[in-house]
């Protein structure tokens, strides 16, 4: 992917309804009128802005300053239109990021400050950056969700799926003919420094989909799941079943 032009950001319109709410569309930011008729700006967050983010995210989430945040910097310099901020005057009170990972384009945070919450703010954020993502080539990305947050990325329109994470001496071998007949299984990768092609080739025997690889730094199966019920009990169950050490509920525009 080549660096994304910003002259190209700023010279689209666009036009959003939430409801209540409007983005009065501008080439170098977008006022938004939040449900309860206060304005706020949209617009790409600078990277002198980037600690404010930082710090906005691992607020919300209490989560420290992890490695791809210190990624962050490098990856806004290459793609600027993908950090957006909501901002109340000065203050920053939201904001989307994502960079592309190899195999799709991720939204690694969307978050907004709890006094703020409920006013569309989200939904202005995520569609501004849908908007800049279609506009720099991206057709589809992927983003995962704490519980909290399901029914607004399910309100949205995004398409659901149940992601397990493995570890691959945890795989359940002997039950994968059982766990196909009760789960419909959409995909799975495998993460390592070297992704064994043994491995993959067994998975995409056994399960009947395709397997990708993503070179990483930890070892791990992903397989991942159009769910039938979108609930805690039904991820404990998936967690259960496929000896998984995380399952999460994930979304993307489409599967």
């Amino acid at each position: 992917m080549y660096p994304i032009n910003i002259e190209k950001l700023f010279s689209f319109w666009f036009d959003m309804e939430y409801g209540r709410g409007k983005v009065k569309s501008g080439k170098m930011v977008r006022r938004f009128i939040a449900k309860d008729g206060r304005e706020f700006t949209l617009r790409i967050v600078q990277e002198g802005e980037l600690n404010r983010v930082r710090k906005l995210f691992t607020d919300i989430y209490r989560e420290g300053d992890s490695a791809q945040w210190g990624r962050m910097a490098e990856k806004r310099r290459l793609y600027p239109s993908l950090f957006v901020g909501c901002f109340d005057n000065r203050k920053l009170v939201g904001a989307v990021v994502g960079w592309p990972e190899p195999k799709i384009l991720a939204v690694h945070g969307i978050a907004v400050l709890e006094d703020y919450r409920r006013k569309g703010i989200g939904t202005a954020l995520l569609e501004s950056f849908d908007n800049a993502a279609e506009r720099e080539g991206f057709d589809n990305f992927v983003l995962g969700a704490q519980w909290e947050a399901v029914p607004f990325y399910t309100s949205y329109g995004l398409s659901c799926f149940a992601n397990a994470q493995i570890k691959p001496e945890s795989i359940p071998w002997e039950r994968i003919q059982t766990l196909r007949s009760k789960y419909k299984i959409i995909a799975s990768i495998v993460f390592g420094p070297s992704p064994p092609s043994e491995l993959v080739q067994r998975l995409a025997r056994e399960l009947k989909v395709s397997v990708g690889t993503v070179k990483s730094d930890f070892e791990s199966v992903s397989i991942q799941i159009s769910p039938t019920e979108i609930s805690k009990e039904a991820l404990k169950t998936l967690r259960e079943d496929l000896n998984a050490y995380s399952t999460q509920f994930c979304f993307k525009k489409r599967l």
